[in-house]
């Protein structure tokens, strides 16, 4: 069983001024988390909590490439807690976690910290007044990763659902792939007359973009200074890769499209100075 090391899981606490609705949920979590700092991708899955008391979305997210990876905290709740109200904490030398109901609601790194200062952190910070602490050893944790199976309750949510595309479709948005690409070179190498656009503002609201759009679109990436390195299609996306030396001009520009353009990765190379986002953009003929 691969092991997730607790320093690859990453968290957020977002303040609100109210509780956000279902409906509005899961997009402003995901948008909480691309907004972030930290490293994500087509891997990440994200739990989260909601405390009433602070107003504020406590989200932990990590790197989950197989169902056989072990997440620690996790293994902690299955382990140690029980389907009941009473609000338990569980630390250990590098981090600790709340818990309620068998569900881990807050995770926490921290070193160095006795039960008397956490017991004031959580408190002060979490608003949370009554609970009790417990003490895990790492070696108990250690002694238990050869478990086959490990039960989680809480619900893991995948950052970038995969979804799934009949036979038919893939096919006839493959033709419409390849009239892109003609529409694409034709306008840039002049080889037919230009192709009359729509204005930028006109499309940047639109929930897909039209071949004529995606012109427009590649022409506003370029007036931008932004780097085109790779094309890809695949099925109803077309999928590339966006280079720039500023991590906020490239997200400034996806959000002017935020409808039609999807983040799927963030990095940054030290080598080349350089920040990559994977991205794909859904578009209809």
């Amino acid at each position: 069983m691969n092991n997730n090391n607790v320093k690859d899981i990453c968290t957020l606490s977002v303040k609100v001024t109210e509780e956000i609705t279902n409906k509005n949920l899961h997009q402003f979590l995901k948008t909480s988390i691309k907004n972030s700092d930290f490293f994500f991708s087509k891997n990440s899955f994200y739990s989260f909590y909601y405390n009433s008391a602070t107003f504020t979305y406590e989200i932990l997210f990590f790197e989950k490439p197989n169902d056989a990876m072990f997440i620690e905290p996790f293994y902690v709740v299955s382990k140690y807690c029980s389907l009941d109200d009473a609000i338990k904490v569980f630390l250990t030398n590098r981090y600790f976690i709340i818990t309620q109901n068998n569900k881990l609601l807050i995770y926490k790194k921290v070193e160095n910290i006795n039960k008397e200062e956490l017991t004031l952190y959580i408190q002060q910070i979490y608003k949370i007044q009554d609970f009790i602490i417990e003490s895990i050893e790492e070696k108990d944790i250690e002694n238990k990763k050869n478990l086959n199976e490990i039960q989680v309750s809480n619900i893991l949510y995948e950052l970038y659902p995969n979804n799934v595309f009949n036979i038919f479709i893939f096919f006839v948005l493959s033709i419409s792939f390849l009239l892109i690409c003609l529409v694409y070179l034709s306008y840039h190498y002049k080889e037919t007359k230009p192709i009359v656009k729509e204005p930028l503002q006109s499309i940047k609201n639109n929930d897909y973009l039209s071949i004529t759009n995606i012109v427009t679109l590649f022409d506003d990436l370029k007036s931008s200074g932004i780097v085109i390195n790779k094309l890809k299609y695949s099925k109803s996306i077309l999928q590339t890769i966006l280079k720039h030396r500023e991590k906020a001009h490239l997200l400034s520009f996806v959000n002017r499209y935020k409808k039609t353009i999807h983040i799927k990765s963030l990095q940054f190379d030290a080598n080349k100075n350089m920040y990559f986002m994977e991205v794909s953009i859904v578009y209809k003929n």
